[in-house]
């Protein structure tokens, strides 16, 4: 899939994908190497850590940070341990806490570890979701 077929999707511009790929080390994904002319295709496992590399980032983390949690959101994809809902202090997402049913996460508990006493809320499953729309559709 070419970038232009997904960039709207993850919710990130060409100028932001191309900066986080030159920028982040290691990516967890196999990237295909640029061709002088051709577009890059990129696999769906390549959508996956940029998808959630945008979204760690609109939710306040910094580049690097970002992504190795995205690289985490790959491992349990690909280990098939995707959780639906993951919350965590506003830009500490190492207290985070993955879960199914976001009705028994305590807001409150999470809030009072960040000076901000804000919680930040990352919808993991619906993310999944638009990429394997987006490759369906593709396919």
């Amino acid at each position: 899939m070419k970038m232009d077929e997904f960039k709207d999707t993850i919710g990130a511009s060409r100028r932001e994908i191309e900066n986080w790929l030159n920028r982040v080390d290691p990516f967890l994904s196999t990237f295909e190497p640029t061709r002088r002319g051709i577009p890059r295709e990129y696999t769906k496992e390549n959508v996956i850590e940029l998808a959630f590399i945008a979204a760690f980032i609109r939710a306040g983390l910094e580049l690097q940070s970002a992504s190795a949690y995205a690289r985490t959101m790959l491992r349990h994809y690909r280990n098939k341990e995707v959780r639906a809902w993951v919350a965590f202090p506003a830009g500490d997402a190492a207290s985070s806490k993955a879960t199914d049913d976001i009705s028994g996460t305590d807001f409150a508990a999470l809030a009072a570890r960040s000076d901000r006493s804000a919680v930040t809320v990352i919808h993991v499953s619906a993310v999944f979701e638009k990429i394997e729309r987006l490759f369906a559709r593709a396919a």
